[in-house]
């Protein structure tokens, strides 16, 4: 049992640092939007979450005998009660990242909405101008066919 808690304790990492042997450093982990550290970015020490054999004080523990197990239930007790708050402070940093994703996504679904809202606005807004010069052509068109048969009238009266 004890070289499982072990085993556990040293292969658990993420990014290539270790979590649980209580080597750690301090992650600074960003949750905000912004880059200020005092409301974005959240420290966590993993060096105070030792779930090494050692760390939990029952690396030197015996159960071969009935006495031995009888005599170590202190040891394990607080084992437990450790890797409970451990746990409770894992389910803690837990939520706040899911709180943070979650936050996030509401933030990049308002932010493409009012990208959506612009963008409409420029399409509505060069297709009112794309109308108005089309009318503008039209109407030149028409003074322009206007001129030439003025000009056909006085050739033919003339003439």
């Amino acid at each position: 049992m004890k070289l499982e808690v072990d085993r556990i304790a040293t292969s658990t990492e993420f990014n290539g640092r270790k979590l649980l042997n209580g080597e750690g450093q301090s992650l600074d982990i960003q949750v905000g939007l912004n880059n200020n550290p005092a409301q974005d970015r959240f420290s966590y020490d993993t060096s105070k979450t030792n779930t090494s054999s050692q760390g939990l004080g029952v690396s030197d523990i015996s159960t071969m005998t009935k006495e031995d197990a009888q005599n170590n239930l202190t040891k394990i007790d607080t084992a437990i009660s450790t890797l409970s708050a451990n746990r409770s402070e894992m389910g803690a940093l837990q939520n706040r990242l899911q709180s943070s994703v979650q936050n996030m996504q509401v933030y990049n679904e308002n932010l493409s909405g009012a990208r959506s809202r612009i963008a409409d606005v420029d399409v509505a807004s060069a297709t009112a101008d794309m109308t108005k010069n089309n009318i503008l052509t039209q109407a030149n068109t028409a003074v322009l066919g206007q001129a030439n048969q003025n000009a056909m009238l006085a050739l033919k009266l003339i003439g």
